[in-house]
């Protein structure tokens, strides 16, 4: 019950609608204290619940290494990847891509309702960060080839693939190939991977990019690609 006002506090500060700021961290600390008094005494297979709640808790109190010993500390595998996903963006929000990197392949690798996608997605990104961009473009595409991974949900049925997520993988593949070495029918590539609404607009974004990072031949081959699309449409 504290976790929750926490919560329902904490969404109403965004909103702003409240202020108790210091009452919402309170709340988290006396609901930590009431999990560890507890924790002993839950059978081990409800106990890595309980660690993943304390966990988040430690997270929004700012406690993020103590929310890492207690991710690290679960065990179920039905959680595990939660786990890692977890400790995966305490990392990668504090630029600690390498670390990051290990942390969302752990979560790939897991079993378990997670976020394949979102994971994957990030992953691209740490990856992007630590200069292995090749290998981050390869990943964006791998997304966006796989339908089951183009959605930010963790659950394990099938799901519709989320058109947002996918215009922000596809643009930010573009992002990813503008600064690799350059590849034949790479306007193509991201004209087949966009949503229609948004094809025009991510290869002008390509043009405009390869154009300001001095790369004008490649430019002139998407601008030339985006005016075929262009005459082509009613």
């Amino acid at each position: 019950l504290l976790s929750e006002r926490a919560r329902s506090s904490y969404r109403e500060e965004l909103e702003g609608a409240s202020t108790s700021s210091q009452t919402t961290r309170s709340d988290r600390e006396r609901a930590l204290r009431f999990y560890r008094e507890a924790l002993p005494k839950i059978e081990a297979d409800s106990r890595s619940k309980v660690l993943i709640q304390m966990g988040h808790l430690q997270q929004m109190n700012g406690q993020e290494s103590e929310a890492i010993k207690t991710y690290a500390s679960i065990q179920d595998p039905q959680v595990a990847g939660e786990a890692a996903l977890a400790i995966a963006e305490i990392h990668f929000k504090k630029n600690r891509y390498a670390e990051a990197e290990k942390f969302y392949e752990r979560t790939l690798a897991s079993s378990g309702s997670v976020s394949k996608g979102y994971a994957t997605y990030r992953l691209a990104w740490s990856r992007f960060y630590t200069g292995k961009k090749a290998s981050a473009a390869e990943l964006l595409e791998k997304i966006l080839n796989t339908p089951a991974l183009l959605n930010r949900s963790g659950s394990t049925a099938a799901v519709e693939p989320d058109s947002q997520f996918q215009e922000e993988v596809s643009r930010d593949l573009v992002t990813f190939l503008v600064q690799s070495a350059p590849r034949t029918g790479e306007a193509e590539l991201i004209f087949s991977l966009t949503p229609e609404n948004a094809r025009l607009g991510h290869l002008f974004y390509m043009a405009t990019e390869l154009e300001r990072l001095g790369q004008k031949e490649r430019s002139l081959v998407v601008y030339r690609y985006l005016l075929s699309q262009e005459t082509r449409m009613p």
